[in-house]
């Protein structure tokens, strides 16, 4: 089982930038969660299915 990427290590494997992550956090399209204020982390199950080109 893999690790949950920050958004930081999800922007790099898909070779966007951060920002790009994060509008697509905002806009609902990518799924993620809150460790604490700052602190965001995204299922890894969500780069298998971003790189499957499955809709969000």
């Amino acid at each position: 089982m893999q690790a949950d990427l920050t958004i930081h290590e999800f922007a790099e494997r898909l070779g966007v930038s951060h920002m790009t992550i994060r509008r697509r956090i905002w806009a609902g399209e990518i799924k993620s969660y809150r460790l604490g204020p700052s602190i965001v982390r995204i299922p890894y199950t969500e780069l298998d299915r971003i790189r499957g080109g499955e809709a969000a």
